[in-house]
């Protein structure tokens, strides 16, 4: 009967014993896993790392570039606006030429309306000279008793 016994409780012992075993060897594949999982994690966090990195070296190339760009449009904008205040300076000064022109061109017309009434009082004059002449000889000769 002890024998009897002792083989129960030693094939008790077994099963505990294969059990425990197998328990181990879930533990161990069980820690394995979590081992591989932690090493992917640590791999993901240090891509993730290595990507913030490029991330923030990308923003600090694109920040450099937008700075620029403000540069170039606030000197485009100052260049926009002294051009805009040379074209009206420009074109004040040639409203000034223009009515100077007009004035020029009122006063030439004058000249020429002045110039031919003029030009008829020479022809007028002229014109009585010579019947003066034709009446009384040339008048810039003198009459032979007149002449020193």
């Amino acid at each position: 009967k002890l024998h009897g016994q002792a083989e129960v409780q030693g094939n008790a012992l077994k099963q505990v014993e294969l059990r425990c075993a197998e328990a181990e060897a879930d533990m161990h594949k069980t820690i394995r896993e979590k081992v591989e999982e932690i090493e992917k994690l640590r791999k993901e966090c240090g891509l993730g790392r290595e990507g913030l990195h490029n991330a923030e070296v990308k923003a600090a190339a694109l920040q450099a570039q937008v700075t620029a760009h403000a540069a170039v449009e606030l000197q485009y904008a100052e260049l926009e606006a002294k051009t805009n205040k040379t074209l009206r300076e420009k074109a004040s000064e040639i409203e000034n030429l223009k009515r100077e022109c007009e004035v020029q061109r009122e006063g030439m017309h004058k000249a020429k309306v002045k110039a031919a009434g003029l030009q008829e009082q020479v022809s007028s004059f002229s014109a009585s000279l010579q019947q003066t002449q034709g009446r009384y000889g040339d008048l810039r000769v003198r009459p032979p008793h007149l002449q020193r």
